[in-house]
């Protein structure tokens, strides 16, 4: 690099060495040289020598044999032996079913930790039947032993109780829990049943109005009391408006609405094992159409439900329809199709709707139909395409008009005697992909006039000249009151 002035030129040179890609030397901490100390401290060093074997190491010895085992299907199978040398880290223990690789999952589970190896199988079925070998192995040598599993299989269905005890302590349980001490009769003093207030006569109701009837008896609480309610000697039912309550000695009899046949006697019997007792009423129910007797009101309705000025003869002749035999109304004759008003050209910019209408008769005509086509091919109605024909008006509605859109369009009226037609033109206007028209929004001036707004603007923004005290006052180390200096010329505005 070098560096001049106008003394002179000085020169300046700098060597940098460069550090190598891979690092050779340890990086451990001072004082620690070598792997041999982490290797001691990871417990990776030599290991100190177990009781009952040499420096050298000595083959798998297995000290217990796991016994055989013969279970009921469901059950779990479990093996137990003992293996020496403990804490051997080359000895590798596998387990074989009938000779193949057993793979412990969800069921199997094999431990082998201090000596003791174990392996438990959970619900075992019969196909677990078999023998069991275990075979340890280490850089000395190899040892096995073996055992097997025998399975019986349960039946199809399962007749045996599946309680550990049996059913007994489930039946005494429920035998606490509802069965009751009934109090000897001769212990109860007789209590027969009696009204302390009796239900009132109803002679006053009419037609479609509630009834209500109520009482209290005595002895309340007692488990053999039973009540009954009678009208003109027949029990009543409960139903959808007629509904009782017995609650603690009160007793009620409520008819949600009520008609003239339910006019007559009604008795309510108390019962219990000492005795019955009865209270009476009578209920009057008049009907709607009589003032002053007690006729029922008819249960068919014969008089006309029309509306007024509307007879039931003219509802009748429908019904009835044509009788067998006589001759049909003759049709009215058809006549081809013809266009009242036909569709006219449209003109339209792209994305604007254009829209078709016109008027064809026969309007009854039952199979008259209406088609549209563009260039010669049938339009098919969708989101853009909308089609409206009713009672003789036809139209035909395009959304969104792309300049593909344009052609001939024509519509088509069909029935069974003949066909018209009327056609016109749809042009559109595309779009030009660069937009040279102003977007300024109607009714404000053109861009001319916001462009002389800008230079007045930007001619006031020029004069305009701030000073670095104007920016930060060091005083007060906050920006002071914005203060504007105007440049005056020597004309003296």
């Amino acid at each position: 690099m070098d560096t001049y002035n106008l003394v002179g030129i000085h020169s300046l040179v700098i060597v940098l060495a460069g550090k190598r890609n891979i690092i050779l030397e340890s990086q451990l901490p001072k004082g620690m040289e070598t792997m041999q100390k982490i290797a001691d401290l990871e417990n990776l060093g030599i290991k100190p020598v177990m009781p009952g074997e040499t420096a050298e190491g000595a083959p798998p010895q297995f000290l217990t044999q796991p016994a055989d085992v013969s279970l009921v299907e469901n059950q779990l199978a479990h093996f137990e032996c003992r293996l020496t040398p403990v804490g051997d880290p080359t000895m590798r223990v596998e387990w074989f079913h009938n000779g193949r690789p057993l793979s412990a999952g969800s069921r199997v589970r094999t431990i082998n930790d201090f000596g003791y190896v174990i392996l438990e199988i959970g619900g075992i079925y019969q196909r677990d039947a078999g023998l069991y070998t275990c075979k340890a192995v280490n850089r000395h040598g190899e040892a096995s032993v073996s055992c097997s599993l025998t399975v019986k299989g349960r039946q199809g269905v399962v007749l045996e109780p599946q309680m550990p005890h049996g059913m007994e302590g489930i039946r005494k349980l429920e035998e606490s829990l509802y069965h009751s001490e009934q109090v000897p009769v001769e212990d109860a003093a007789p209590q027969p049943p009696r009204f302390v207030t009796e239900i009132k006569n109803l002679e006053s109701l009419f037609e479609g109005q509630p009834a209500h009837f109520d009482c209290r008896v005595e002895p309340v609480g007692d488990p053999s009391m039973r009540i009954e309610w009678f009208h003109n000697g027949r029990p009543i039912d409960v139903g959808s408006r007629v509904h009782f309550l017995d609650d603690f000695g009160f007793i009620v009899l409520d008819l949600d609405w009520t008609f003239p046949r339910d006019s007559g006697e009604y008795v309510c019997r108390a019962t219990n094992k000492w005795g019955t007792a009865t209270t009476k009423a009578t209920l009057i129910c008049k009907g709607k159409d009589v003032s002053t007797s007690l006729d029922a009101k008819r249960d068919v309705v014969l008089e006309s439900q029309l509306p007024k000025g509307m007879s039931g003869d003219r509802l009748r002749t429908l019904e009835e329809g044509p009788k067998m035999g006589e001759p049909m109304a003759p049709e009215a004759e058809a006549e081809p199709p013809r266009f009242v008003k036909e569709i006219g050209n449209v003109d339209v910019g792209e994305g604007e709707t254009a829209f078709f209408d016109c008027k064809v008769e026969p309007k009854s005509d039952p199979n008259l139909r209406v088609e549209w086509f563009r260039n010669g091919v049938q339009v098919q109605t969708g989101h853009r395409f909308r089609t409206t024909f009713d009672f003789g008006y036809a139209s035909l509605q395009i959304l969104g008009v792309y300049p593909e859109d344009g052609g001939e369009y024509t519509c088509r009226a069909v029935n069974k005697v003949g066909q018209a037609t009327c056609k016109s033109a749809l042009t559109c206007r595309a779009i030009s992909s660069v937009i040279m028209l102003t977007q300024v929004p109607k009714g404000m001036k053109p861009a001319d006039y916001l462009m002389q707004m800008e230079a007045t603007l930007k001619q006031y923004t020029s004069e305009i000249h701030l000073t670095e005290e104007d920016i930060y006052d060091a005083d007060r180390k906050q920006p002071p009151r914005y203060r504007f200096v105007l440049q005056l010329n020597g004309e003296g505005r």
